[in-house]
């Protein structure tokens, strides 16, 4: 799992909207539950913030700040997921996350390893570039 980085040349515009839109970014509330099996036989559980849960509290806020999100994936010539998270402002100005995350290969870790693992690298991109999540932790 590597993240890289990227920005506009210039930032001057972005900085002081994303800043205040981070100032006004609502708490998130950790509405899904995750049961996990052991391999003693046991299970953990743990309560999270979706990536949907997310996207519904924040675009709101960004868009009154004139900014935006977006989320484009593609995948490695291996076949794993790679997602990106562009934070952009009216001015053209942005700033970008991007996180290659190899499905699992647990047994019983999801129905669709890929999807399980380009939805929790669109989570993780999210939360990097946009620290909304007052009320969860990934």
């Amino acid at each position: 799992m590597e993240l890289t980085w990227t920005a506009s040349p210039t930032l001057n515009e972005l900085a002081p909207a994303l800043v205040a839109a981070i100032a006004a970014m609502p708490s998130i509330a950790k509405s899904s539950k995750a049961e996990i099996p052991t391999k003693a036989g046991g299970k953990y559980s743990y309560a999270y913030a979706g990536l949907a849960e997310h996207l519904d509290a924040i675009r709101p806020v960004l868009a009154a700040h004139g900014l935006a999100v977006l989320q484009p994936t593609s995948n490695t010539e291996a076949g794993v997921p790679i997602v990106s998270t562009v934070v952009m402002h009216v001015s053209g100005q942005y700033i970008s996350s991007t996180l290659a995350m190899k499905p699992s290969s647990r047994p019983n870790a999801s129905t669709c390893p890929a999807t399980s693992a380009a939805t929790s690298a669109s989570t993780v991109t999210l939360t990097t570039c946009l620290p909304c999540s007052k009320a969860s932790k990934m």
